[in-house]
């Protein structure tokens, strides 16, 4: 756990700062992306990276707080808004920037696989450092172990003190790392096999399978359990679904 990050005389919450600087990496990678996929629309695609900011930002938290902890914040609705006290939900986030991002191509007439391509790799490094940031704070933390990488978590973190625990927050920031690294290779390593939807088609297969697995090793709570499955486990079938469509879309382009 590393709650503080000193920068000479000024000390930033690393979480928040983590935080920050996850969302800010679509905002700064994505138009890069964007003007060599699709030239023509890359002004459309900064609008719609700021529509997704805003949309994750309300998503993170509403999940938290529908999927929750409800009962709690039904008791006690003005604490919805004390967000500097944690209580995010990744794919909260995701969803939300996902539903407002098909809107947004519906109505500005976006190609959806190119468009969908270019947001995959800033998508996927989000969750590198988001994770990192669940890691210095000390929440989404896993089941003991005594595995030789376990981590042991001082006083004042989130995750119980003095136990070694499974990473889980390094297990999924490290899967993500991994998706980013295989849409870069198979996009500047492999362009004879690219085909249009491929990048998003493997974020959206392989990051939801990397958080199911993952997900069986975590022990903070993360709500009720429907079939003995998380809100995460069952909100990434869908997401899966979604990467296959577009899998199966794109070869069409292709052929």
């Amino acid at each position: 756990m590393f709650p503080e990050i000193h920068l000479g005389p000024l000390r930033l919450d690393s979480y928040f700062t983590l935080m920050a600087l996850a969302l800010a990496i679509p905002l700064f990678y994505g138009p890069s992306r964007a003007r060599r996929l699709m030239p023509e629309r890359a002004r459309d695609f900064s609008n719609l990276l700021l529509v997704m900011y805003v949309c994750a930002l309300i998503g993170f938290r509403l999940f938290h707080v529908i999927f929750e902890l409800p009962g709690y914040y039904l008791a006690h609705p003005m604490a919805i808004f004390q967000f500097w006290k944690g209580g995010f939900v990744a794919y909260g986030g995701l969803f939300f920037a996902l539903i407002s991002a098909a809107v947004f191509i519906a109505v500005k007439k976006l190609p959806v696989l190119l468009t969908a391509d270019a947001l995959a790799a800033p998508i996927a490094l989000v969750f590198v450092v988001a994770r990192l940031a669940c890691f210095a704070r000390g929440c989404c933390y896993g089941v003991a172990s005594d595995s030789p990488w376990a981590v042991v978590f001082p006083q004042g973190a989130v995750a119980p003190a003095g136990v070694p625990l499974a990473p889980t927050q390094l297990y999924l920031s490290a899967a993500a790392f991994i998706v980013f690294l295989l849409i870069i290779f198979c996009e500047r390593g492999l362009p004879r096999l690219r085909f249009p939807g491929l990048s998003a088609a493997i974020f959206l297969i392989l990051y939801p399978i990397a958080r199911i697995l993952v997900e069986f090793q975590r022990a903070d709570f993360r709500g009720e359990f429907l079939l003995g499955f998380s809100v995460s486990q069952w909100l990434s079938l869908p997401l899966m679904a979604l990467g296959l469509w577009l899998l199966m879309l794109g070869t069409r382009f292709r052929e």
